[in-house]
């Protein structure tokens, strides 16, 4: 777009003309000029779009990195000046330049200068990316390795607690059996005592490492009220415990666990084993008399409850059934009990609190907890 036969300010404008004709057309066109007119005019065509083959200056020598979006400068001054020309003869040259062509041409050094350092930026932040997308990934396999390592630590530790509560109920069991043995009219309260804290430390560990084995899904069978009577073995799910039944009330089952007393729907609990019958060795001498009365009073401090309920009782009636209580649960070796009087107008609690103060086994007596009933029962700590 350039001819040594046209005056450069026509020349130009004839590129120009021919430029539109060719993008009207949508013809694929390369040019190549040295016009500051027609870097001017590809800047303001859409559809046109400079570029020039980067020039290093120092070496006098091309680069060969082509750059899209930017024109190329001229660099007659600089290269004349490497060339050894005479530096007054390049300033004259420079002043006889005209001025907006001056301009036009530091404009584009300017852009030129700043291309390249966004360049450069542009290459420090996706190295900065790079880095950070191989941080996600290892910081990812750290989760992941963490949450396996978790995982096989709390299995361990559940094995660990099963093995644990496992031996502990086979010592309990053997501890109270031995007691049970030797039980006879002779220290009852001691080894009552003595087999009451083998249970309470069993539940304790038992409880510690839930879930047990009686927690498995599918344990026993589903209770039948139909088929279900006082001395079978059933499992309260709530509670996760093996219990006896007591009695069959309706859909609910009371049931006996260690030395308390529960009330439960059926539908709670899963149906174990009937209960054991009783056989006799033929030839086999009667049990003695002391022996049956030690039995039927181990039966009995087994089967005594922890609260009694009082409600619509007379004070004197209820300071009969409270005292023949309150004897039975301390020859069960019961530190604590609760006594279920209602609110009513208060005159039971009265009574009752005024009985409790002078018995000769009661340590000390407060309202209950709000979850047991709050001041419409009373807990006793026995001696």
């Amino acid at each position: 777009c350039s001819s040594d036969l046209t005056d450069p300010e026509e020349g130009a404008a004839l590129a120009m003309a021919i430029l539109e004709k060719l993008l009207q057309l949508r013809a694929t066109t390369v040019a190549t000029t040295h016009y500051s007119e027609l870097k001017t005019f590809a800047y303001s065509r859409e559809g046109i779009e400079n570029a020039c083959v980067e020039f290093d200056v120092k070496t006098l020598r091309p680069t060969y990195r082509l750059l899209i979006g930017m024109p190329g400068a001229s660099n007659a001054f600089a290269i004349s000046r490497r060339l050894g020309l005479s530096e007054s003869l390049i300033l004259r040259a420079q002043q006889l330049v005209k001025a907006d062509h001056a301009q036009f041409e530091h404009v584009i050094n300017e852009l030129e200068n700043e291309k390249m350092m966004y360049e450069q930026r542009n290459a420090d932040i996706l190295e900065r990316q790079q880095r950070v997308t191989e941080l996600e990934a290892k910081v990812a396999r750290t989760k992941e390795e963490l949450a396996k390592k978790k995982g096989d630590f709390i299995r361990k530790a559940r094995e660990q607690s099963a093995a644990m509560v496992r031996r502990t109920r086979r010592e309990s069991e053997a501890i109270i059996k031995e007691l049970k043995e030797q039980f006879d009219d002779q220290g009852i309260k001691r080894r009552q005592q003595a087999i009451q804290d083998a249970r309470a430390k069993l539940n304790e560990a038992f409880e510690k490492s839930r879930p047990g084995i009686m927690a498995q899904k599918g344990v026993g069978k589903a209770v039948s009220l139909k088929t279900i009577q006082p001395g079978d073995i059933v499992y309260v799910k709530k509670l996760d415990q093996k219990g006896t039944v007591l009695s069959v009330q309706g859909k609910e089952l009371t049931v006996q666990i260690g030395s308390l007393h529960t009330k439960v729907k059926a539908s709670a609990c899963r149906f174990l084993d009937h209960a054991p019958k009783e056989t006799k060795a033929a030839g086999a001498p009667a049990a003695s008399s002391s022996r049956r009365q030690s039995n039927a009073f181990m039966q009995k401090t087994q089967t005594i409850g922890r609260e009694i309920d009082i409600r619509g009782m007379m004070v004197d009636e209820a300071e009969v059934a409270v005292g023949k209580f309150l004897d039975d649960a301390v020859m069960a070796g019961l530190s604590q009990v609760l006594i279920i009087h209602g609110k009513g107008t208060g005159a039971l609690r009265k009574g009752i609190h005024a009985y409790l103060k002078h018995h000769r086994n009661v340590q000390s007596f407060q309202f209950a907890d709000i979850t047991e009933g709050g001041t419409g029962a009373t807990v006793v700590e026995l001696k």
